[in-house]
């Protein structure tokens, strides 16, 4: 059989901010591009075959015991016309499209497998309704449906078995997928320590220059934008949260007295304050950058004007975090000016413009504010904005694709229709639509679960990666079946991985034992995927059968890079079992970047072991990486006498980018010794700038006032490899 690969490549951000202030997230997170199969109508076929037969061993395998004799009876029937279904190979086919959608009966009167079961039931007037009224149905767009639900009923089948037996109709022979990633363009540095990357000698300068391409502390050639680590550099802050200042964090001076600590940060902020004024009027534009959010995340409506004088900064990046920090700060005043930036651009309908970004920018600041608690409505004026903009000009796509990132930060029903109609406006550019797509994921609407389904079969491969992402956003498990059905027809790598880790997110038995059989059955990148998807789904329960498979999984997997997907997903459902071999990785493993993840994995497993053995590595650790992701670790996990060796590894380290994760690490750690090495840190006047400057960002994240972290939630929930600068460059904030 024949197959052709397409190669979709991907442009690397441009900002001129310093790579550290990033923290636990790569900056240049894409690849080069993953290969794009395509398929043709032999190879759909088979697929189509292989999927009817994993259906028949999951009904098979069922628990019936709750049904009737007659139900029984009619189940059996079903299932011996679906195994005949399969064996004819005659399925429907979509000649005129160039997506694999439902069709209940198709142009030459094949039957899709559900409308076939309907006919061998006698089920003709159904079968010949739905062709009517609705031929493209999927099994979602039938909920409610009462001659449907009696016949499932009476055959004894549930509404998700019927789901996962539908399967869209084959396309066009030998089509190809649309070019639907960003023009080709230089390939940009991985994050440090990737896998699949080779190390370069460090830098040895203090942070980019203004306006110039910063340089990584580690340049590296990266792989294909399929693998497993680069979602999980994207999704990571999911599960690696910093610790807040609490009582259990406070020095042990005596008997904890009640709203002591509350004091106490209160009066570090109000110190602070006027350093972060002097810092945004420093004369590095990183310096004044990190300022720029350490007031927006700690200032309130006091941090307002040093923020608007920073819209007319000289350096854009600079101008850009002062338009984020404006919507951290929660206040109804900032939320005034940022509608009127949303609107022309800049603060007066005639003055100049901040940047070509800034309306954009305005709007996703203004769900900033939402999230940090302003209770004034801003969605009605942000969809006026988005209807209003001229089609195809100037910043009409970044207006539309920041409405869609205010959805996901402060969902909205108007919005939500919103997202329906640019999701599958054909006129609107690729990155829209998908952005469009990922904002339906707050959606508990079946008809809009369907269109999503409908998204997920589609021509555009953009588009078929935002779905999957939405789909498990949801959390919903009437999307299971669809998803499972998607994985085993789709061609794409990483379509398929994304779609493993949404079948992760929607949880429960049948999710957890259809990533248990990838597990075991699957090919080895394939097992990779399943491995995280298996952590996530069972992260909050902890439970020891998984952790058993995938400790066995792992004993059969000898590849390095590989290998270290299964610790992240030991340390994801906190696998005390693998401490041990996690451990033994931290000291023995060659490549600094296996010991990297080895440390994270035991940082997500928490409690004292970890910590200790973390704590002891950081004095033997020989590379400048493995002791940042030590630092990070140790951040983590926010044990008390960790801060001044987090501290010290941070001045040993030469790297300015590595500097400044080690500087975040210590905000993370959330206590007040933390507090007090990183406002050291941020008022020495020895050091690079990028560390002063991190140290300062640091400082703002520990003492913010609302989540920390929030524009974390759009990293996870992204196709990145659609994302443009000004959208690179936010996940570069600790707003």
């Amino acid at each position: 059989m024949r197959r052709t690969r397409r190669r979709i490549a991907a442009r690397p951000p441009q900002t001129d901010m310093s790579p550290s202030l990033l923290p636990f997230l790569a900056l240049a997170l894409q690849g080069s591009g993953a290969s794009v199969p395509v398929l043709s109508l032999d190879e759909q076929i088979a697929r189509t075959r292989g999927h009817y037969s994993v259906v028949l061993d999951e009904l098979v395998a069922a628990d019936t015991r709750q049904l009737s004799e007659v139900q029984r009876a009619g189940r059996s029937q079903v299932l011996m016309a679906l195994r005949a279904y399969r064996d004819r190979g005659d399925f429907g086919r979509g000649y005129d499209l160039d997506a694999r959608v439902p069709y209940f009966v198709d142009a030459e009167g094949r039957r899709c497998a559900v409308a076939e079961l309907l006919h061998a039931s006698g089920e003709l007037a159904l079968i010949e309704r739905v062709r009517a009224t609705n031929n493209h149905a999927w099994i979602l767009d039938l909920a409610g449906d009462a001659a449907f639900e009696a016949w499932l009923r009476d055959h004894g089948l549930s509404f998700d078995e019927a789901a996962r037996i539908q399967t869209p109709v084959t396309s066009k022979a030998d089509r190809v997928p649309a070019d639907t990633a960003n023009p080709p363009g230089p390939t940009p540095p991985p994050p440090p320590g990737a896998p699949g990357t080779k190390p370069t000698p460090p830098s040895t300068g203090g942070a980019s220059a203004p306006g110039s391409r910063p340089s990584a502390a580690l340049a590296m050639a990266t792989s294909d934008d399929d693998e497993w680590w680069l979602w999980w550099e994207y999704s990571k802050l999911e599960f690696l949260l910093p610790n807040r200042p609490s009582p259990a964090s406070a020095p042990l001076t005596g008997a904890y007295v009640p709203g002591a600590l509350h004091d106490a940060i209160e009066r570090a902020r109000a110190a602070e304050f006027p350093r972060f004024c002097a810092a945004s009027r420093a004369p590095e534009a990183v310096i004044r950058g990190a300022a720029a959010t350490a007031l927006g995340a700690s200032g309130g409506r006091d941090a307002v004007e040093p923020l608007v004088k920073l819209l007319a900064d000289p350096n854009q990046e600079v101008r850009h975090r002062a338009i984020l920090a404006l919507g951290a700060t929660g206040s109804s005043s900032a939320a005034a000016l940022l509608l009127r930036i949303a609107r022309d651009g800049a603060l007066e309908g005639a003055g100049a413009r901040i940047s070509p970004y800034a309306r954009s920018l305005a709007i996703v600041a203004l769900a900033l504010a939402r999230h940090a608690g302003l209770e004034q409505p801003v969605d009605g004026a942000v969809r006026a904005i988005v209807r209003e903009r001229p089609k195809g000009g100037g910043d009409s796509e970044g207006v539309a694709f920041a409405a869609m990132f205010h959805h996901v930060l402060a969902p909205a029903p108007g919005l939500e229709e919103l997202a329906l109609e640019l999701a599958f406006a054909e006129h609107e550019p690729p990155g829209v639509r998908c952005r469009a797509a990922e904002a339906l994921g707050s959606t508990r609407d079946p008809a809009t679960l369907a269109k999503l389904q409908t998204l997920l079969s589609g021509p555009r491969l953009d588009l078929r990666r935002s779905a999957a992402l939405a789909l498990g956003a949801t959390r919903d498990s009437r999307a299971q079946p669809g998803l499972m059905t998607a994985w085993e027809l789709e061609a794409d790598p990483l379509t398929r991985g994304f779609v493993l880790i949404s079948i992760g997110r929607t949880g429960g038995a049948k999710a957890h034992a259809y990533l248990a059989r990838i597990l075991r059955e699957g090919e080895a990148d394939e097992r990779c995927w399943a491995a995280i998807a298996l952590g996530v789904l069972a992260r909050e329960t902890r439970d020891p059968e998984t952790s058993k498979l995938l400790r066995d999984a792992l004993d059969r997997e000898r590849q390095t890079s590989r290998r270290a997907a299964y610790w992240l997903a030991c340390g994801l459902v906190r696998d005390e079992d693998s401490i041990d071999l996690l451990a033994g990785e931290l000291r023995s493993a060659a490549d600094p970047r296996a010991r990297m993840y080895a440390a994270t994995a035991l940082a997500l497993i928490g409690g004292m072991r970890p910590a200790g053995i973390l704590r002891q590595r950081l004095l033997e650790e020989p590379s400048s990486l493995g002791r940042v992701a030590i630092a990070q670790g140790l951040g983590i996990l926010g044990q008390g006498e960790d801060t001044r060796a987090m501290r010290g590894a941070l001045e040993r380290l030469a790297e300015p980018a590595l500097q400044g994760i080690a500087a975040t690490a210590l905000a993370f750690h959330g206590s007040l010794a933390a507090l007090e090495e990183l406002a050291d840190l941020s008022h020495a006047e020895t050091g690079t700038r990028v560390r002063r400057a991190a140290s300062i960002e640091g400082l703002g994240l520990l003492l913010s006032r609302g989540e920390p972290l929030a524009l974390s939630l759009l990293s996870r929930r992204a196709n990145y490899t659609v994302l443009p600068d000004w959208a690179q460059s936010m996940f570069q904030t600790t707003l």
